[in-house]
């Protein structure tokens, strides 16, 4: 171990040879922090000098300046000894300040200066958490965090320099905390969280990555009415600190917690983190949800093609794809047929999401080495390239009977890279476009709910004499929800923790957000419709923010090139790619015409008027300027 310590993290000390040596004069604490937080980097004269007196420095500065280093060389070198032949011999390892042409440079070794030991493990961290390993992650960023002892430069006279070095430690020690909590958010550490995130939260109100992170933790320990208290008291520091709304991360997180969805359960990937035999078969599916509502047809399909190898003669996996517009319900639909189907997987059942949670959903790369720990893989034999993951992953499952539930498949190339390779096993994939690729054994569809079972779904819990009174405000409430189930649920939700609100009041409510363009417009489907939007190209996600500030009603392709300024051809291109994303319909043309077109969803658009953060609906602007002509949004 290096008998030097330079601590800056927290009261300044430097210890020598085990002992304390801090220097007591202001100008030389000042100078040995910064060679010392810049260690083995030269730091010039003028950068010095501007450090230590900034626009005043004295007369005399390069002989003041000499003296200052003098002294730090008599304490950096208290043992200093000539050779016989007057060579210097040090007794202090590598440590020594060398003396160039323009400046100085602090010679360390790694781990003399916490500052540099601090960044290098908060590397390390990265690049670990990067590659899927999860545990190793934590324990590096837990190691660099342990290095704080306070404030960086708690006692120290700070001049721009050092003012510079403190923010940027300062926010890798942040994102250093909020990453380990994620992590421990991640493996279901979120009782042990609480207290540490509730004092995080009060130091930096305004951090947002803080705020979320303590709602998930509260929601997990099952105080959701706390996490929407601390959603309510981030809005309003927000709004009072920096004039600014709550981010789309942290207004889905709301609504998630507002429909208790089940992407906020603990991630079961998350057990993982330990080694496990290949005698222990994995079980890492989701927790089943509520039963499904008016999806017996498509649950029965999905359960049929699913069948074990012995039943449907398969001579390789078979896969079940499943889509479904915005809101639609296609995560509870693939882990409630991943329930129902379970026992004919005797070897096991991996789940990843591709495309949720707080902070966005796993590459495929991170889920293939959560998939292999789980099949006895020891962590550090987990493959660095996604390539040899792949094989790897192949090579395991080839003589086994494993179901694999992917949810928020992207493409085919994703789909390709988790499927297993044996005859015995079978992916379950949820999607939001349909994929032409021939893996696909069968394909369902997801819709939106008949007329009678999206009535079920709303009123089921709710008292009778809350409904029975309202008969016409439910059917427009109902009309308002287009039979999507999740905003069928968030308006259930809503009336249940609002006994107190009828359901006229709620739909005055939904009514003035959408008129306002608030969060909650949508009707809880926000989250859906933004995951839709991430993996459309970007021309495609610009034509459909400004399409649907346009339009509020039906329009044709040549109606779109106006607003989007390009040509026919063009924007049918871009439709069409918007339509395989669910995110707008394709009317068929009436007899006698060929005309076809288009129309939004009124949640899907209130929704993606919203995350484009106009602030107000198209109604209310009536006209759209592009290229500098105002376009008449089309009735």
């Amino acid at each position: 171990m290096s008998a030097v310590r330079v601590r800056v993290l927290g009261p300044f000390e430097f210890h020598h040879g085990g002992t304390a040596v801090t220097p007591s004069a202001a100008k030389l604490r000042q100078l040995l922090a910064l060679l010392a937080v810049r260690e083995n980097r030269l730091v010039r004269n003028d950068q010095i000098i501007e450090e230590l007196w900034e626009q005043h420095p004295p007369r005399s500065v390069s002989t003041t300046l000499q003296t200052y280093v003098y002294q730090l060389r008599k304490l950096i070198r208290p043992h200093e000894r000539l050779d016989r032949r007057g060579a210097r011999v040090l007794g202090a390892g590598s440590f020594d300040l060398e003396t160039t042409a323009n400046g100085y440079l602090l010679r360390c070794s790694p781990g003399e200066v916490d500052a540099g030991a601090f960044e290098r493990l908060v590397r390390q961290g990265n690049a670990e958490h990067a590659g899927g390993r999860l545990d190793t992650a934590g324990r590096l960023f837990r190691s660099a965090l342990a290095l704080w002892r306070g404030p960086v430069f708690a006692d120290l006279s700070q001049g721009p320099l050092l003012q510079a070095e403190a923010v940027g430690l300062e926010e890798l020690y942040r994102n250093a905390t909020e990453r380990r909590i994620e992590i421990d958010l991640q493996s279901g550490r979120h009782h042990e969280v609480l207290g540490e995130l509730t004092g995080l939260v009060a130091q930096y109100p305004t951090h947002e990555g803080f705020q979320t992170k303590l709602m998930l933790a509260l929601y997990r320990a099952g105080r959701r009415s706390d996490a929407l208290h601390v959603y309510q008291r981030a809005r309003e520091a927000l709004s009072a600190e920096l004039g600014l709304d709550p981010s789309p991360a942290i207004r889905r997180l709301h609504a998630q917690v507002l429909a208790a969805s089940p992407v906020l359960d603990v991630p079961s990937l998350t057990l993982t983190r330990r080694q496990v035999g290949p005698s222990e078969a994995p079980r890492h599916l989701p927790a089943r949800p509520a039963a499904l509502v008016g999806r017996d047809s498509e649950v029965a399909s999905a359960v049929a093609a699913l069948a074990v190898p012995e039943q449907r003669g398969a001579v390789g996996p078979t896969v079940v794809l499943v889509t479904g517009g915005p809101g639609c319900g296609v995560s509870a639909f693939c882990s409630d047929v991943g329930h129902r189907v379970a026992d004919g997987f005797p070897d096991g059942q991996l789940h990843a999401d591709l495309g949720s949670g707080v902070e966005g959903g796993l590459t495929p790369g991170a889920a293939l080495a959560c998939f292999l720990r789980a099949l006895g893989v020891p962590a550090e034999r987990v493959p660095e390239c996604l390539e040899d993951r792949i094989r790897l992953f192949r090579g395991r499952t080839a003589d086994l009977r494993l179901l694999v539930v992917v949810d928020g498949l992207a493409d085919s190339a994703q789909l390709h890279a988790l499927m297993p390779s044996g005859a015995g096993c079978a992916v379950l994939a949820g999607a939001r476009r349909m994929l032409p690729d021939a893996a696909v054994r069968r394909a369902v569809r997801l819709g939106p709910l008949a007329e009678a079972d999206a009535r079920g779904l709303l009123l089921a819990g709710l008292e009778d004499h809350r409904v029975a009174s309202e008969t016409e405000a439910v059917g427009e409430l109902l009309a308002l929800c287009e039979g999507v189930p999740k905003a069928i649920v968030t308006a259930r939700t809503r009336l249940a923790v609002r006994p107190h609100w009828t359901v006229r009041h709620l739909l005055r409510s939904v009514r003035t957000e959408t008129r306002l363009g608030l969060p909650t417009a949508q009707l809880g489907i926000g989250e859906s419709v933004a995951r839709g939007l991430e993996p459309l190209p970007a021309q495609a996600r610009h034509a459909l923010r400004l399409l649907t500030l346009a339009f509020d009603g039906g329009f044709t392709s040549a109606q779109a090139a106006e607003v989007l300024d390009v040509g026919v051809d063009g924007a049918e291109s871009l439709l069409e790619e918007i339509t395989e994303h669910q995110l707008v319909t394709a009317e068929a043309p009436s007899s006698g015409a060929d005309v076809v077109r288009y129309r939004f969803s009124p949640l899907v658009r209130a929704a993606a008027v919203t995350l484009a953060g106009s602030g107000r609906s198209a109604d209310q602007r009536g006209w759209h300027l592009v290229g500098g002509r105002r376009i008449t949004p089309a009735s």
